[in-house]
């Protein structure tokens, strides 16, 4: 019965920085990538199940595993990303590079780093506006102009 409810086969694997204290994996957690998320890079924020209840918790990909086999981890214990967060966009290389040295240099998980490095209002899409530009388009040639009164 557990396998009508499985994942579908992930099209790769990926180091996700939960933004929990997990002190356990300091450098991430390991997770699938479905098939529609196939593009995911670095940077992207995603949402990911965390924990026995499965609750949802947000995230940062920091990395994009090559092969699973070097992790140690059996394939069908890894579980998949949920969805992306496109509210926001994909941190920069930099940053991802500055939260593992201060994740390292303050002993503290990436994903906590993350989390303070993030202004709680970037992550909510406070102020954050869409612009809308229009170009005039020109009159139809046959319709008359009109005068200047």
């Amino acid at each position: 019965m557990r396998e009508l409810f499985s994942d579908p086969e992930p099209t790769g694997y990926v180091r996700v920085a939960v933004e929990r204290a997990v002190d356990a994996y300091p450098s991430g957690l390991v997770y699938g990538i479905p098939p529609e998320l196939s593009n995911l890079e670095p940077g992207a924020r995603v949402h990911v199940p965390l924990g026995r209840g499965q609750k949802l918790v947000a995230g940062t990909v920091v990395d994009r595993l090559a092969d699973l086999s070097e992790e140690g981890i059996p394939p069908e214990k890894v579980r998949n990303i949920v969805k992306q967060d496109t509210s926001m966009e994909p941190l920069p290389g930099e940053l991802i590079e500055l939260a593992r040295w201060m994740s390292a240099y303050y002993a503290c998980p990436i994903g906590m780093t993350l989390a303070g490095i993030i202004p709680s209002a970037v992550k909510k899409g406070a102020g954050r506006t869409t612009r809308h530009l229009l170009r005039p388009a020109a009159p139809p040639e046959d319709q008359p102009r009109l005068g200047r009164r």
